[in-house]
């Protein structure tokens, strides 16, 4: 089984962030380790949390203990939410050990900075230290469609609208991408970009309240995937697959989180989407 180290917020009540990966970390095959950015009751979209964000003393003090337990073993490192700029110095000297190690290590770094509905959501500090120390180290990069815009088309006016529009900007990053939330007619889906090849998979709209973390499940589930041996395009079909019917699942039954404890099914024998290239 392989082993990923998920670097990102703990929230006891919400499935979102890294808590999700003990959840659904078996069904997909991986031993996860987290290393929390934050301790919060439930998810800020809901109200005062509880909690609050590890003390960068204490979150260094964490790094030291996990590597000292063998983290810099770890067959990928997947970075998230971060509460504080010195987290995000932490994490990038925990990345370069773990590359000094063992150079093949997959660097997988999610830019939660903000989104369509609000904007950016971290301190402006945060934001530039992920721009300029995680994502310039990254082997795939996780951008929802406003991240991608900020980072990636120089804060051109979002959403950005034109499926081969953004194909075309993606093609342009030396990084891959996975960029979600992207829209094409009445198809929202995930774009997959590396080496001058982009890939869409797309699935129709769900109407109704979509619990938060949809966005964690999805890579969470590419990573799995392709640290285990899948092919790019495979892993995007069946990571966005997956985490479609999670979101029916979730939207059908009213729930206000998805349904993760129950839909290990999902995981282990995710459902397929169509994949198609984009000239």
């Amino acid at each position: 089984m392989k082993k990923l180290v998920v670097i990102s917020s703990y929230v006891a009540t919400s499935r979102v962030g890294g808590a999700i990966a003990a959840l659904i970390g078996p069904a997909l095959d991986i031993d996860p380790v987290l290393i929390p950015t934050t301790l919060l009751g439930r998810h800020p979209g809901l109200g005062a949390p509880g909690g609050g964000a590890v003390a960068d003393d204490m979150f260094a003090s964490l790094i030291e203990g996990a590597t000292a337990n063998g983290a810099l073993k770890a067959d990928a490192i997947l970075t998230g939410y971060f509460a504080s700029a010195a987290q995000v110095h932490a994490t990038a000297a925990f990345i370069d050990q773990a590359l000094k190690a063992n150079p093949d290590i997959r660097v997988i770094v999610d830019p939660i900075m903000g989104d369509t509905a609000r904007g950016l959501y971290v301190s402006a500090d945060v934001a530039n230290a992920i721009e300029q120390e995680l994502i310039p180290r990254a082997s795939l990069c996780t951008p929802n469609m406003w991240e991608f815009s900020r980072v990636w088309s120089n804060a051109l006016a979002t959403p950005l609208n034109d499926i081969r529009f953004v194909a075309d900007l993606a093609r342009k990053s030396t990084t891959p991408l996975l960029v979600s939330s992207v829209r094409d007619d009445d198809q929202i889906g995930v774009i997959y970009s590396a080496g001058g090849d982009v890939w869409f998979a797309g699935s129709s709209c769900i109407d109704g309240q979509v619990p938060n973390g949809t966005g964690d499940v999805l890579t969470l589930a590419f990573t799995a995937m392709i640290i285990n041996g899948m092919a790019p395009q495979q892993a995007l079909s069946r990571a966005v697959g997956a985490t479609h019917a999670l979101i029916d699942r979730a939207v059908s039954a009213g729930a206000s989180n998805l349904p993760l404890a129950q839909a290990q099914d999902m995981f282990s024998a995710p459902a397929e989407c169509k994949v198609r290239h984009i000239n």
